[in-house]
Formats: C-alpha cells, structure tokens, sequence
C-alpha cells in the first residue's frame, strides 16, 4: 500500500514490524515539521495530555458524525435518483429551462407526501440529528477540554 503525502512516498507495506512503521512515521513527521518537532495527528486536536475517556468520547463523536454526514448525503443521492429529478425526462425536452426545473421540482416534492419515501424521510431526520449532535459534542469537548492554538 503506499500512501502520497507532499511529495514523499512512505511505503507500508515494506514495513514488517510496528516498530519500524512508528520509526517511519517518526522519520516522516519529522522532515514534515520544518521545526523537527513531532506532532501526530492526534497532537494537533489537543487531546495529548487528556484522559483517555475524553479521548475515546471526542472519537467516538467524530465518528457518528461522520457515519451520519455519510447516510445524509446518501439520503439526498437516493431520493434525487428516485424521483427523477437529476435526469431531464423526455417529454421535457421540448419546454424552456424554467419550465423543466419546475418539473423536476415538483418531481421532487413528491419526497415529502408520498409514503413509498417515509422510510427515507426517517433516515434523513434521524442522520440530520446525528449530525448536528455529534458535531454539538465535537465542539463542547473542544471548548471544554481542548487547548489553545496560540500557545
């Protein structure tokens, strides 16, 4: 596997031992920061010297965030393909552009009545909801246990 990051290729799939992986990630961090000072990923949030609880929170949080960005987005692309809205039907072509956009819209409205998208009305409230409160969350235990950034 082998992995670009600004313009110096670290190849892991060379690396047999955990050992020498952190080595080459150490040798990478330390030409990627012109200073010489280490700074993982995880030191960049300001997690470093936090319990471990926090930490497993603030990623558990990141990662229904991201679980509930992904099944919004997927709720939007499977009712914008369901209802017709992204393709021009053919007894559209003969109609100026307003006139096509209103058809589309009025295709898609259908999302919000017809009961065939109630399940995906759900997910879509349900991943919006995650979405907002698991963001909330990152945010709180930001403001609550991160640290400044002009240290």
């Amino acid at each position: 596997m082998r992995i670009a990051l600004s313009s110096e290729t670290v190849e892991l799939a060379k690396v047999k031992s955990r050992s020498a992986w952190r080595a080459k990630i150490d040798r990478f961090v330390l030409m990627a920061d012109p200073r010489g000072v280490r700074t993982y990923p995880w030191d960049v949030l300001g997690m470093v010297g936090q319990p471990l609880v926090v930490k497993l929170i603030y990623f558990v949080c990141f990662g229904a965030f991201a679980v509930s960005f992904a099944v919004a987005y997927w709720v939007i692309i499977r009712v914008l393909c369901k209802t017709g809205c992204l393709l021009d039907k053919p007894e559209d072509q003969g109609l100026s552009w307003r006139e096509r956009q209103a058809r589309k819209r009025s295709r898609f409205d259908r999302y919000y009545v017809a009961e065939e998208f109630r399940s995906l009305r759900k997910a879509a409230a349900i991943a919006q909801t995650g979405c907002a409160l698991s963001f909330g969350s990152l945010l709180l235990l930001g403001f609550l246990f991160g640290e400044r950034a002009s240290h």
